[in-house]
This record gives structure tokens, sequence and C-alpha cells, in this order.
């Protein structure tokens, strides 16, 4: 693909004329399918990796990064028209970075969730105003390691603690959340499915997230004082020459004499 970093999405888009691909380096890139090589432009904004993007319709992507944002993008001005700053919502204490979404095209409602968080964030979109509302934060006992969409607004979500995996469900609509259905398959869910050392599991997915971020190594300091050490190794030696110099001139000076 010509990435210069890990690739972490890619997509067509509506009309399969276009390939959409994520990086490492917190960009989208928009290529030319099936000549890839050929590049239509790129969506820079983020600060982060963008960890992974959803087409919302045919001219427009929502994409969320490690640095807790949600752009909303024109894909053919290549702008961005709307950035939610989900740290804005919650404290800085509970995000550390939007780690996976969930975009459902027939709803139009986008779930959220960042990075070892109990709660799930709900946006809809408006697509007469072209923008995402918030409209809830959904508060669980449990942190959420992973989720999946059922579909219908429903939702599976994964916890890895010490002992055991465990599945629960929820659903946007409070209506749905008592749904016989779902209390049934979620108890099923749990008696059946075991995960082998689910709290390694939940170390390795951690770690691979974590490993997004690029390190930020200082040798500056290190530079600045060995350059310290150069200039103060080569000070004394001129002045050492410099006194060698007026010595010998005064021996020039006595022996004219």
């Amino acid at each position: 693909m010509g990435h210069l970093s890990m690739l972490t999405d890619m997509k067509f888009s509506q009309d399969e004329k276009f390939l959409l691909t994520s990086d490492r380096d917190e960009k989208i890139r928009i290529s030319h399918y099936p000549n890839s090589y050929n590049i239509q432009g790129y969506l820079l904004a983020h600060k982060e990796f963008v960890i992974q993007f959803d087409i919302v319709d045919k001219s427009t992507v929502v994409s969320a990064s490690g640095d807790s944002d949600l752009i909303l993008w024109d894909l053919e001005t290549f702008k961005a028209i709307q950035k939610i700053e989900t740290k804005s919502i919650v404290s800085n204490m509970e995000n550390e970075g939007i780690d996976r979404f969930d975009y459902d095209f027939e709803s139009q409602n986008l779930v959220v969730h960042t990075f070892r968080s109990k709660f799930l964030l709900h946006f809809k979109y408006n697509s007469h105003d072209k923008k995402f509302e918030f409209k809830k934060k959904i508060d669980f006992d449990h942190q959420i390691d992973h989720f999946i969409c059922l579909g219908s607004n429903k939702y599976l979500l994964t916890n890895l603690s010490d002992e055991k995996a465990i599945f629960f469900i929820t659903a946007l609509d409070q209506i749905e959340k008592n749904d016989s259905v779902l209390t049934e398959l979620c108890n099923k869910l749990n008696s059946q499915i075991k995960i082998v050392k689910p709290l390694e599991v939940r170390n390795e997915l951690e770690k691979n997230y974590q490993s997004y971020f690029k390190a930020i190594i200082n040798n500056m300091d290190d530079y600045f004082q060995r350059k310290q050490e150069r200039i103060n190794a080569t000070v004394g030696k001129r002045k050492y020459t410099t006194s060698s110099s007026e010595q010998d001139t005064a021996k020039s000076k006595l022996m004219v004499q």
C-alpha cells in the first residue's frame, strides 16, 4: 500500500472507486482502486494513531484515535467537518484514548469505547446537519475489554477478569434492556463459553493497543551535555595554547636583548 507505518484499518468507499487506509502515523489515505499507487488525498487532523474509521455516507467518514478525538470528514474536500473531544465529555482520568467504536448505518448510532473504561458513549448522526450529537454515557460495573454490535442497537460486551470472562448485553433503548431473549442469550454465553486465562488475554489486548503510541525519546539533554563538555575542553586547550605562545614570545625577547 505504500504506507511507511503499520496499517490500522481499511475500507472501500461506497462506490468502491477508492480504497481508504489508516495507519499509525495519524492519517487516513484515500487511494484510487485498483491503482492504489494513485493517491487522491489525505485526511490529516489527528494527533495520535487512527485506530479505526467507518463510512457514514458516500461523502463522509468518521474516525477515532488514540488522541481521544472523533473526527467527521468530508471526502470531497478532505477537511474535518466536526471534531468531538471525548475528554470534554468524561474526565481525563477515565479517558486514555479511543480503542473501539461501532457505527450502525441503518440506525445512525455511533457507540464509542475508550481504553480501560467501564462505560460506552452513545452518539447519533444527524444527516441533515452532518454532525454527530452526543446522547448519553452508559455506565457498567465491569471494565469493558471488547464489544460487538448484535444488531437492532443491542451490544454484547466482554469483561476479562481474574478468574473468568463475563459476557453481558446492553441495548441503547432502555425498554429493551429487560428483554428475556437477551437475558437468556447472556446466561448461555456465560455458562457455555470458557476463556483460558482471561486476565492474560486482557493484558495482551492492552499491550497491543499501547504499542500504537510512539515512544518519545528525549536524548537532547545528553546531546547538550556532551556538546558543553566538548566546548569546555576546547576552551581549556585554547588557553593552554595561548599561554605557551606567550612564553615562547617572552623567551624570544630575552634572547634578542
